[in-house]
């Protein structure tokens, strides 16, 4: 029985270390998970904004550029388009007069005649340009950049706190567990203390000490056991589970106990006293002190003068050790499979959690891709298909929009 209970208790003892460090492991991972994935996605975030920006600085330096050109060289062009548009819907586009008009070389002419006027001048760089609409094109961009990846961040922050809210609860299950095997042990212990202090006088070692040492401690024990029930089985949210509750203070009359349990259970409420765990205790631990005091007292000359003394006011020990063993038994049952669901749930929690932004991950990286980068690359395009409505000379005359074409060009241009 010694190594018995000797080897309990350090496989109790290592087991709880084993949880604590898995715990405090497992939320430094948890931790480090919450500052590395959002740091990634705003380090992405800020690597868009940082390519949206410098597009926006490019675009704006080469239409400043544009905007700067002879306004006298585009007169002819927006002239040219208006009459087309007319004879367009009157049906006169069609003479070979108007279309060599409308379709022939629009600018050689206008550019040979005004060349002076048609080109860029650097005394143009003091003219001001309002540019808010085009900047908030690009803001928008940046906006949506932000508000995607946010999204994806809220999501990480939920994970965070879900995950810390169901490992609260799991490691408070087996705390409580655990307390619950503890409350068995303890109990169990102090009345084999007890036996071996009667029956062998004292010479019988428990836990590797001697029994009377044992049961001094045990009574403490118990005492400390009776001052944690009512902390220890508490949830996180601070109330009890209504089994739970039932086994320590509610009207519980063994009714679910084996046949030998529900026995001495029986004895316990024939004699009127309580059979719930919390009032059992302390009658217990006070039935332990008045035995020690019982030993002390006792004329140990004989054993049957010692025996005398250990069945003194004996009758309900037995009973409370069996009913406050099996009550503890029947809480650690039900918190096992309490513990089991909590884990399930979490597990199952977890999973849609990630699930969910695997999938916003897929669709903001589209979003990303169809609302921001590629409209980013057309805009280069676009810029192109504005320029070649006006004639070659007066885009050319602009150094900076000459090297912008040849930039953007995928064959050689002659320029």
């Amino acid at each position: 029985m010694d190594y018995f209970l000797t080897k309990c208790n350090e496989m109790t003892a290592y087991f709880a270390n084993s949880v604590s460090e898995q715990k405090a492991f497992l939320r430094k991972i948890v931790r480090l998970c919450l500052v590395i994935t959002p740091s990634t996605l705003l380090g992405v975030a800020l690597a868009f904004i940082l390519i949206v920006w410098s597009q926006y600085r490019i675009g704006k330096k080469y239409m400043l550029r544009f905007v700067k050109l002879r306004q006298s060289g585009a007169k002819d062009i927006q002239m040219r388009l208006t009459n087309f548009r007319k004879n367009l819907k009157s049906g006169d586009l069609l003479s070979s007069k108007n279309f060599m008009n409308y379709f022939g070389d629009l600018g050689t002419q206008m550019i040979e005649e005004k060349e002076k006027d048609q080109t860029y001048h650097k005394s143009n760089k003091n003219q001001v340009i309002i540019t808010t609409d085009y900047r908030r094109r690009y803001y928008s961009h940046v906006i949506r950049v932000v508000a995607y990846l946010s999204t994806l961040i809220g999501i990480m922050i939920w994970n965070y706190i879900s995950t810390n809210h169901s490992t609260n609860i799991i490691y408070n299950k087996q705390s409580q567990l655990e307390f619950a095997n503890y409350i068995s042990t303890r109990i169990s212990v102090g009345y084999s203390a007890f036996c071996a202090l009667y029956i062998k006088n004292n010479t019988l070692h428990v836990e590797g000490d001697t029994a009377y040492n044992v049961l001094v401690r045990a009574a403490k024990e118990v005492i400390e056991i009776q001052n944690e029930i009512p902390k220890r089985f508490l949830n996180v949210d601070e109330t009890y589970d209504a089994r739970i509750k039932t086994y320590l203070f509610g009207k519980y009359l063994c009714e679910d106990m084996p046949a030998y349990p529900m026995y001495h259970c029986g004895l316990l409420m024939g004699k009127g006293l309580p059979v719930n765990m919390l009032p059992l205790v302390a009658s217990y631990a006070a039935l332990l002190a008045n035995k020690i005091t019982d030993f002390d007292n006792a004329d140990r000359s004989s054993l049957g003068k010692i025996l005398t003394a250990a069945y003194k006011n004996i009758e309900t020990f037995l009973p409370q050790y069996v009913t406050i063993t099996n009550e503890a038994q029947k809480i650690a049952d039900y918190i096992d499979t309490s513990l089991a669901e909590n884990i399930t749930i979490a597990n199952k929690k977890r999973t849609q959690i990630l699930i969910v932004f695997t999938v916003l991950l897929l669709v903001v990286s589209v979003l990303i891709w169809v609302n921001i980068l590629r409209r980013l690359r057309e805009v280069d395009n676009d810029f192109k298909k504005v320029l070649q409505v006006f004639p070659s000379k007066l885009v050319l005359s602009s150094f900076l929009l000459k090297m912008f074409l040849k930039k953007t060009s995928k064959d050689p241009l002659i320029l």
